[in-house]
């Protein structure tokens, strides 16, 4: 454990033993809130990294595993797909035979087409089949709106023509956030 460690756990130590009612009123007890919270930060982005890596190694293991059952599938699906053949005299116009384990079948896919819609879109425009779809601006229509309350549910006015809008109501109201800034680039927000 370092000295910084150290220190702290002597300063928390302190500020519990004096735990009655604590406030912060000064520099001092300012600082140790914030390298605690600093230090709360540091265990949660640990605990993910830890999480992250397992997961990683979980995924490759689950990969691994289903490559070689997908293998074994694909090894029997390819012994088992000549008896079937061999079976379809007798079979007539059914395309399955059915076994105490499970059913070996035939079906008819669909064609499948691959599609360059740039080079597609001229053609169907041309022969009146593209589809149009409206969708509202959102990032420009919501510069106009104003709140008409604070609460939830409350409408909201387009700030240009003093209508309500309709479709829109105050989610949440806008307010002031607190935050504590600990290391560059993370946040701590109330």
């Amino acid at each position: 454990m370092s000295v910084a460690e150290d220190y702290l756990r002597y300063v928390e130590e302190q500020m519990e033993a004096h735990d009655d009612g604590f406030k912060i009123d000064n520099d001092n007890k300012a600082e140790w809130a914030v390298r605690k919270i600093r230090q709360a930060r540091e265990n949660i982005e640990r605990r993910k990294a830890f999480v992250q890596a397992e997961i990683e190694r979980l995924q490759a293991w689950q990969q691994m595993m289903d490559e070689r059952d997908q293998a074994t599938i694909d090894w029997m699906t390819s012994l088992l797909r000549p008896y079937f053949e061999s079976l379809r005299p007798q079979l007539g116009k059914r395309k399955s035979y059915s076994l105490p384990s499970g059913v070996l079948q035939v079906r008819t896919a669909q064609v499948s087409y691959a599609r360059d819609e740039e080079q597609l879109l001229p053609y169907a425009r041309q022969i009146g089949l593209v589809k149009v779809k409206e969708s509202v601006d959102w990032a420009e229509l919501k510069k106009r709106l104003k709140p008409a309350g604070e609460r939830p549910g409350d409408p909201v006015v387009d700030a240009e023509t003093g209508e309500i809008v309709p479709g829109v109501t105050v989610q949440e109201p806008g307010r002031e956030v607190f935050s504590v800034k600990v290391d560059v680039g993370t946040e701590v927000s109330e």
